[in-house]
């Protein structure tokens, strides 16, 4: 938009192209624009002097409902973006595991991610800061995943 384009025009870019390596979203209308390093994108502005834990993009703990029966919880390493996820079945109570990786986040647009079957989930962040609803790639049609974010 106009605002991100002013921006950019200060940090001396053009309207023509992006700089490399950053992202602009609006986070709880928050305009931010932040700089990712070479380590893959953790913001070093967010490791203070003594190294600690970066601050993660969209929060420490997801409280995650998949389709109405998985209930996960996705906790958040040091990294700030890779995320150790366990759910289980409301239903039948089988239990699963895997990782998940924090992609992007553009605007109130987020993809994650999952390694154990190279699928990605899209979400969307609510106004608020506090909610992602989305779908998945190996979704069937109208199947829904949401989490409840605890930062």
């Amino acid at each position: 938009g106009m605002q991100v384009d002013v921006i950019l025009a200060a940090l001396g870019y053009g309207a023509g192209g992006d700089p490399p390596g950053y992202h602009v979203y609006d986070q709880v209308t928050r305009l931010k624009v932040e700089w990712l390093g070479a380590d893959g994108g953790i913001d070093t502005a967010a490791t203070n002097a003594a190294g600690q834990q970066a601050q993660p993009r969209l929060g420490k703990v997801l409280d995650v409902v998949e389709v109405g029966v998985w209930e996960g919880r996705w906790v958040c390493r040091q990294d700030g973006k890779t995320y150790d996820a366990y759910w289980k079945n409301r239903q039948t109570g089988q239990e699963a595991r895997d990782i998940i990786v924090l992609e992007s986040i553009q605007d109130s647009k987020v993809v994650l991610y999952r390694q154990g079957n190279h699928g990605r989930y899209y979400g969307y962040i609510s106004a608020d800061g506090r909610k992602l609803t989305g779908t998945a790639s190996w979704y069937q049609q109208g199947m829904t995943w949401s989490a409840d974010i605890s930062r």
